[in-house]
């Protein structure tokens, strides 16, 4: 269904829905287990997002990329994309809640992992 959606979009070229249909994908991926395709979906709604600039549907995609670095034990790229989501929120005067807590969170868990107390998060 969110392959036809994307097809949809790419058909009508309705290039902001193409980066949040490729985003939602890029999820999906992430939630199989799947990162490379995950990556390769983030960082082209990142690319069509910054492309329209849509810092939204930017910052969307640019998490979703911090999550399948911290996945992949890339931590130092999950925190640069995660270090551009607070800018951008910050500039904005927005709450930057998802930003710091999932830099506290990948820091903190892999210190964890790294001394066997817990499991990399799914």
């Amino acid at each position: 269904m969110r392959r036809a959606g994307l097809r949809s979009a790419e058909e009508l070229e309705l290039r902001p829905e193409v980066s949040s249909w490729l985003a939602s994908l890029g999820r999906l991926a992430l939630l199989a287990g799947d990162l490379d395709e995950a990556n390769d979906l983030h960082e082209r709604a990142r690319r069509i997002a910054a492309e329209r600039s849509s810092r939204q549907k930017e910052q969307f995609a640019e998490i979703g990329l911090a999550l399948a670095a911290r996945r992949q034990g890339r931590l130092d790229d999950a925190e640069r994309h995660l270090r551009r989501c607070l800018e951008w929120n910050r500039s904005r005067e927005g709450e930057p809640g998802v930003a710091l807590s999932s830099r506290a969170r990948l820091r903190g868990g892999a210190a964890r992992r790294r001394r066997g107390r817990a499991r990399p998060a799914p």
